[in-house]
């Protein structure tokens, strides 16, 4: 695939979204992990030349993502496998700086049983979690989560249905910094829905993970690709925005210019 630089340059970095996303607050995009590495160990460090993830047990790479480009994906085929953030996760964590965030990412679940995408939690000390569901009522849909409950849907804001063997791609966040405020989720260029939430700010030993809890729990069956985390965002998303993000299914590779 031939990438077009065009759309603004992160500052300082030289990388370019490859399509025109001058909606997008690109000052604020605080890491994109291209989760392009297989097998235990360490991936590569992230575009934005940010700390890498570190593999939990064995994921398997796939040579291709939404945008069908070189930076693949991982596949975690609901084993009790995770990628997670290394170093001191406070410091990574928007909720822990007091910063309202956003984050985006494409998944792509097989038929039957699902789990988590990305969380900021262990199953005792949550923050937020993205979980695609086929129980608790809300069969493939895929959850928002927040607050102290991270096993009763009735503590989440969730979507209309995402396709199974196929990629999805999901944005959520927050436009608080502590507190209470409006939680969002938007899956596949929709118009976001809204909630009232409070959210937690985990201690440092949850770590933001992919494809599984911290703790091993809820694994996904299915693949992740690239990963947008804006943080210090002035707030939620506008619907020009998260076309931008959504790309008509095609994505947003971050590529160098």
């Amino acid at each position: 695939m031939t990438y077009g630089y065009v759309g603004e340059c992160v500052p300082g970095t030289n990388l370019h979204f490859q399509r025109n996303t001058s909606a997008l607050p690109m000052d604020k995009l605080q890491s994109f992990w291209p989760f392009r590495e297989m097998g235990d160990g360490t991936s590569a460090i992230d575009l934005l030349g940010n700390s890498p993830l570190v593999a939990q047990n064995t994921m398997k790479w796939e040579p291709s993502n939404p945008c069908g480009g070189a930076l693949g994906s991982t596949d975690f085929a609901g084993t009790n496998n995770y990628w997670h953030t290394t170093g001191d996760a406070t410091e990574l964590s928007a909720l822990n700086r007091q910063k309202k965030f956003w984050i985006s990412v494409w998944f792509y679940p097989r038929s039957g049983a699902h789990g988590v995408i990305s969380a900021r939690s262990t199953g005792s000390n949550l923050g937020w979690y993205i979980f695609a569901a086929t129980a608790d009522g809300n069969p493939e849909r895929v959850g928002w989560g927040t607050a102290s409950d991270a096993t009763t849907w009735s503590a989440n804001i969730d979507t209309a249905a995402w396709s199974a063997d196929a990629w999805n791609h999901v944005v959520c966040g927050t436009d608080q910094t502590t507190g209470s405020g409006t939680a969002f989720i938007s899956l596949n260029g929709a118009t976001a829905v809204t909630g009232t939430r409070t959210i937690n700010a985990p201690t440092s030993a949850a770590d933001i993970t992919f494809g599984n809890w911290n703790n091993s729990t809820n694994p996904l069956d299915g693949m992740i690709a690239d990963c947008a985390y804006f943080v210090d965002v002035s707030a939620n998303p506008t619907a020009a925005q998260i076309a931008d993000l959504y790309n008509g299914g095609k994505g947003n590779t971050l590529v160098s210019g």
